[in-house]
């Protein structure tokens, strides 16, 4: 009977917060979050959180932005995807991306800024945000790290 007390104290230890912190200290689990929005959504699918095209929410790209002009490479001659919009051209603001813990969320950041343009003022908040896809993914990844951490918590003595 005191395996079973010393079992169940172990499981009421364990907190919402701490396996959330357990997540956001795993750069897997974090880097995950940011292939999902910037690689899967906007890069492959050139959607938002919501799956909405941006290209609807924007407007396609112009000739010069996929063709080039003397001086800007268009995206053709970069090897960039042109048939949708991926807010991908230098990469800057996908390597601006972040990833951290408020509360019980996980907010990712990035620097929209772009020349004289505010991506999000252009394109709406929701270019930062997983869709329901991605979160379905993401939910998979979070078991795969919390469940041998939860597993190792109450078995350990």
């Amino acid at each position: 009977m005191k395996v079973i007390v010393q079992l169940a104290e172990r499981l009421k230890s364990l907190k919402i917060s701490g396996l959330l912190k357990v997540l956001a200290s795993n750069k897997e689990f974090t880097d995950l979050i940011i292939e999902l929005n910037t690689r899967k959504q906007l890069f492959d699918e050139g959607i938002d959180s919501t799956g909405r095209l941006l290209s609807d929410i924007g407007g396609n790209y112009s000739p010069n932005t996929i063709e080039g002009t003397s001086q800007y490479k268009g995206k053709k001659a970069k090897g960039l995807p042109y048939d949708h919009i991926t807010l991908f051209d230098t990469g800057q603001f996908y390597q601006s991306f972040e990833v951290f813990l408020r509360g019980t969320e996980f907010v990712i950041s990035a620097n929209t800024l772009k020349d004289t343009t505010d991506l999000v003022s252009e394109w709406g908040a929701n270019i930062l945000g997983l869709t329901e896809k991605s979160l379905s993914i993401l939910r998979e990844k979070a078991k795969d790290i919390l469940i041998p951490y939860i597993r190792k918590k109450l078995l350990t003595r």
